[in-house]
């Protein structure tokens, strides 16, 4: 817009508000403190505007199409159910379309645009993708009641050293397993590379019959 008609439409909308908007002078204009409080509402009136014409965008395309949804390995189950219960509140006439797989093909899978998003377990290089954490559960060690181990209130590295066995496969996700192993070098540590597996109670039957100790998740 030319200056002109944009100077005339400013002063237009001060006569019709009662307020000045800027300060003019010689050097050009400034806005008052009341400007500047108008444009921020003004800047936040936009914002509002184009979540509004997004979020209107994604309600139809809901109803057109289904939600696509990439789900890989070692998502917890209820993580899946609040995400899912979260879409549906927000479009309750979608469809959802979940599919897994291995955490590189469902990201490839992604990128190709075959899927809307996906649940995935971290470290992951973000190559193109936005990222959203939406949880974080610490791992912890597994050990029978009436090992010594159990008896310390603090575990410390050198006992676990070649007895801690993890069970992450590196076919599922290659950079979070290799991310695994060099946390416990820097503490020191060299794990047992067990079988993989996906089975808790298989886990917790090998530390009861004294096949090693293992390295869980908390709420395992």
């Amino acid at each position: 817009m030319a200056q002109s008609p944009l100077s005339r439409q400013i002063c237009d909308l001060e006569e019709n508000l009662k307020i000045q908007i800027f300060k003019r002078d010689r050097t050009g204009a400034t806005p008052t403190p009341g400007g500047e409080t108008l444009i921020q509402y003004a800047r936040g009136a936009l914002q509002v505007r184009e979540d509004t014409v997004k979020a209107v965008r994604a309600i139809q395309q809901a109803g057109i199409r289904p939600f696509r949804l990439g789900l890989t390995p070692f998502i917890e189950h209820h993580v899946i159910a609040t995400v899912t219960e979260a879409y549906r509140t927000l479009f309750p006439k979608g469809n959802i379309h979940p599919e897994n797989g291995d955490t590189s093909d469902v990201l490839e899978r992604l990128k190709g645009g075959e899927l809307d998003a996906a649940l995935v377990t971290l470290p992951l290089v973000p190559s193109g993708y936005h990222i959203q954490p939406i949880m974080h559960q610490p791992l912890v060690v597994c050990i029978r009641e009436d090992d010594p181990l159990a008896q310390k209130e603090r575990l410390t590295p050198e006992p676990l050293n070649h007895q801690l066995a993890i069970f992450s496969d590196p076919r599922h996700h290659p950079t979070a397993h290799a991310r695994l192993l060099e946390m416990l070098t820097e503490q020191g540590m060299t794990p047992r590379v067990a079988k993989p597996t996906f089975n808790r109670e298989h886990v917790q039957w090998m530390v009861r019959e004294r096949f090693w100790v293992a390295l869980i998740r908390e709420d395992e």
